[in-house]
């Protein structure tokens, strides 16, 4: 049996931990491969280390970037596609943390 989490347990979930919603968007706008890390680096336009530090939860993530991942999803939505729905909630999520 599937369980799903609410929405607003979700949304707890991501303001406690926002590393691991930065690390979910990035496998899936870039998969799980070796080459996603420097994808999401190259596309925030951040340094690796800084990437590095904010996936360890070492760093706090700028709410500029919040931004910029739903720029992302955005352009990638629009691009159609069989991973749409995720996308959508993981746009919808990271406006669930930001507002």
């Amino acid at each position: 049996m599937v369980h799903h989490i609410g929405r607003a347990m979700s949304a707890e979930l991501d303001r406690r931990n926002p590393y691991l919603l930065l690390r979910e968007v990035g496998t899936v706008l870039y998969g799980t491969g070796p080459d996603r890390k420097d994808s999401m680096v190259e596309a925030l336009k951040v340094s690796d280390r800084r990437y590095r530090r904010w996936i360890n939860g070492e760093q706090p993530i700028p709410a500029g970037i919040w931004d910029e991942l739903v720029a992302l999803l955005d352009q990638e939505i629009g691009k159609g596609g069989r991973q749409v729905d995720a996308l959508r909630r993981l746009r919808h999520r990271i406006q669930d943390l930001i507002s």
